[in-house]
């Protein structure tokens, strides 16, 4: 039994073996040998002669890579052009398994799941995030992104509709998102915290603690809304007298900017940029000493490094958006693209120690749901359907 999966990764292709320049590894993928322990993984992929000190290898053990064109969206034309060839190699990637297990949204996850249909084949969706919220996001990062726009959204609602499972990040996109088959839906955190990563909430004598530390992990690209948590934490510099920090954990192609307006607002001795940083004791470390966690994230599907504060008692605040509503309070929210709010939401606790331990009980509290042992029953329920019906 060999299981396709599909992942909206960018691999590398050095001498046939496949590496990611970006946060996600063979570890990540492992997670999809749940219940088939051979898994083909199509990726859209480009070759290049060297290796990078910082990537991540992707295949291993049980773990194959199956790669596809690396399309350039900001050429249709070019997209066209290839489109053919990523047929060709798509119905051979699904030729080679028989099971089958779709991730949406994203254009992989897309051209395998419509091959699928026209196949005849039973295949399973894991719905990580909001494709129609995508759109609107990345409507000014994608030239021509009205013609996906266009294209996309009634695709999307049938691939999921005909799915014969659909894994859904949250009730949200379960509701959104309707499968055909009510029994087979499922509504699970792809977080699921294991033990280790764990920790506890805290009294309000650890936040007397200084200087006042405000974190960030995650992606470091543009729909995260970093440049708004930047520019409220400049203002906080101005308007408190406590010590403070900026503490942004990992890497992508929003890095560049996000340093240079650090340099611009000359405050470079107060932000501190940690780069990427694997899951594990380090990280745990960082984390364990935050007074709070931000998420100005303007897109999300369900975010594992929200989930992994406050699971470590960091009092968390994040975006007012559909999903993140399902994981904080609404006095934890704050409306997206909007740097006053956040100055508004964080000031009035910088010296309020009594109020931070009780946001940080709350969010401990809540990250439970995000527990391994919770979300099991769910998963095994999911990938029980993808064994038995998707091929």
């Amino acid at each position: 039994m060999r299981l396709l999966i599909t992942h909206e990764i960018h691999a590398v292709e050095v001498d046939r073996s496949f590496y990611n320049p970006g946060v996600l590894g063979y570890d990540a993928l492992c997670n999809y040998r749940f219940a088939i322990k051979d898994v083909l993984a199509v990726l859209r992929c480009r070759q290049k002669h060297n290796v990078e000190s910082d990537w991540l290898r992707i295949d291993g053990k049980g773990i194959s890579v199956y790669p596809i064109p690396d399309l350039n969206f900001d050429s249709p034309f070019r997209v066209l052009f290839l489109i053919p060839r990523a047929i060709k190699q798509g119905l051979g990637a699904i030729k080679s398994c028989d099971r089958y297990m779709v991730r949406l949204p994203g254009p992989t996850g897309t051209l395998i799941a419509s091959l699928l249909c026209l196949t005849g084949k039973k295949y399973g969706v894991e719905l990580v995030g909001d494709p129609i919220a995508m759109f609107v996001v990345s409507n000014n990062l994608v030239k021509h992104q009205w013609l996906y726009t266009w294209f996309n959204k009634g695709m999307y609602r049938y691939l999921i509709k005909k799915a014969y499972c659909v894994a859904y990040r949250s009730n949200f996109l379960r509701q959104r998102y309707p499968c055909q088959a009510t029994p087979r839906q499922w509504v699970f955190s792809g977080a699921q915290l294991p033990e280790e990563a764990i920790g506890a909430p805290r009294d309000a004598k650890w936040f007397k603690k200084r200087p006042f530390k405000i974190m960030f992990v995650g992606r470091i690209s543009e729909e995260k809304g970093l440049m708004y948590l930047l520019h409220a934490f400049e203002k906080l510099l101005k308007i408190s007298t406590e010590p403070l920090e900026l503490h942004y954990i990992g890497d992508g192609v929003f890095l560049s900017k996000l340093k240079s307006e650090t340099s611009r607002l000359a405050i470079e001795n107060s932000v501190c940029f940690h780069g990427r940083i694997k899951r594990g004791p380090k990280l745990f470390d960082l984390l364990d000493q935050a007074h709070c966690f931000v998420l100005p994230t303007f897109l999300e599907g369900m975010p594992r490094s929200l989930i992994e504060a406050m699971a470590r008692g960091v009092p968390s605040f994040a975006s007012n958006i559909d999903v993140l509503a399902e994981v904080l309070d609404s006095d934890l929210l704050f409306p997206r693209k909007n740097t006053e709010a956040i100055v508004e939401k964080i000031l009035p606790l910088l010296n309020n120690p009594k109020k931070l331990a009780d946001i940080s009980h709350r969010c401990f509290e809540a990250s439970k749901a995000h527990w391994s042992e919770v979300l099991a029953i769910a998963k095994k329920g999911f990938w029980s359907d993808v064994v038995e019906g998707c091929k």
